[in-house]
């Protein structure tokens, strides 16, 4: 059997027809195959079936049915681009958005952002490359718990806010144009006309595994459990992945990848669009706001979050674990009417960016002692507290 590239995939050693209909016809020599790396099984048709383990009999393939789908997304994720120059792959279990930096006419372009799903090529540049210098730059998308990866060198280039696409020319003055400046890393292509960049982590999941790793990675986000995140399909994912299609209303019988995996990652990002902890400003005035939480030794502040006019920031990323805060704010100094926000509670802060633990001896330490205000969540996993007028205290001397 042939991919849509050309390439040869290994002949399955049992053939399934239907099989999420429940039709199956299997060969009897297939009972009793445990299938390792080197052992994929393929089902014909339209869907493709990869790394399995240990399936040694009919009744566990039948019931491992929504395996099958999972496989399938293992099959779209590996298509390769046709007649790309530079191609830019994902081999880790997250979903990430990409960018390239180029010189084009004499001026260095930056072109993005490229969303790759684990286990997914994209072509960035369809024009053979010259012998020169290209830079990429990649992160995890904020739809996974935990806090932003980034796949970065020390070239700043221009990229666009949001996640849409963009083509930027020129690579000066990025903030005062409107873009953010970001450290990309050099790719040196040796004089090749093409060339892959893969994006990698620890695990160093294979293709097929980067896929599979990711359908596990984004249960998890959505406080599905599925295992450990090692790319191989087992039972407790199978197990998450009827749970999560049985929640959904969605056919016990999808055999649309796509759609799977889309509906997975919307579940993932409304997860973490209501959980953590946000600033939101509803003045015209820049603010920077601090945040602290924890108890006795384990105290912990931070600080500043740039809040900037009717936007909102997020101090915190992930599902809350306590049920009070403490939150420092004001707008920027020297502007406006000078509103702030806080407390009699005193935490440590510095005038710049900071991660302080504990919040005794402030002073004798070198830092700042601040009030801040205790904000009480309860059991919520996500708060947002509002800046505004109404609630702040105009005169920076006096404290609510």
């Amino acid at each position: 059997m042939e991919t849509q590239d050309g390439n040869t995939i290994p002949t399955a050693r049992f053939i399934i027809k239907n099989f999420l209909r429940g039709e199956c016809d299997l060969v009897p020599r297939c009972e009793g195959i445990n299938m390792r790396s080197a052992d994929l099984a393929w089902l014909q048709a339209d869907i493709t079936c990869a790394r399995v383990r240990r399936l040694s009999d009919i009744e566990r393939l039948r019931a491992a049915a929504l395996g099958v789908v999972v496989a399938a997304l293992v099959s779209v994720g590996l298509a390769t681009p046709a007649s790309a120059a530079l191609t830019l792959c994902n081999k880790t279990s997250y979903m990430l958005a990409s960018a390239v930096g180029f010189q084009a006419k004499g001026r260095w372009v930056t072109r993005g952002w490229f969303t790759l799903e684990p286990g997914q090529c994209t072509a960035a540049l369809e024009y053979a490359l010259s012998d020169g210098s290209y830079y990429t730059y990649a992160y995890t998308l904020p739809v996974h718990v935990g806090t932003v990866k980034t796949f970065a060198g020390n070239q700043k280039f221009c990229t666009a806010p949001g996640q849409g696409e963009f083509t930027i020319s020129g690579q000066e003055d990025c903030e005062r144009r409107g873009f953010t400046p970001r450290p990309f890393a050099r790719v040196l292509v040796e004089g090749k006309t093409d060339w892959t960049t893969t994006f990698t982590e620890p695990d160093d999941y294979s293709m097929e595994r980067a896929r599979v790793a990711g359908v596990q990675r984004l249960l998890s986000d959505i406080g599905a459990s599925s295992g450990k995140i090692d790319g191989y399909f087992g039972e407790r994912t199978r197990r998450a992945l009827i749970g999560f299609k049985r929640e959904h209303k969605m056919p016990a019988d999808l055999t649309t990848p796509s759609l799977l995996y889309q509906a997975l990652v919307l579940e993932a990002r409304t997860t973490q669009q209501n959980t953590g902890y946000k600033f939101c400003n509803e003045t015209a005035e820049t603010a920077w706001a601090a945040i602290g939480y924890g108890e006795g030794p384990a105290i912990v502040s931070t600080g500043w979050f740039k809040v900037a006019p009717h936007a909102c920031t997020e101090a915190i990323k992930d599902r809350l674990k306590e049920k009070s805060y403490f939150t420092f704010a004001e707008t920027e100094k020297g502007t406006g009417r000078g509103l702030l926000w806080g407390g009699e509670h005193s935490f440590c802060t510095m005038e710049t960016r900071f991660t302080i633990k504990g919040a005794n001896d402030c002073e004798k330490r070198g830092y700042l002692s601040t009030g801040f205000r205790k904000i009480d969540v309860g059991k919520e996993a996500g708060f947002t507290q509002t800046l505004s007028a109404e609630n702040s205290t105009a005169d920076r001397g006096t404290l609510q």
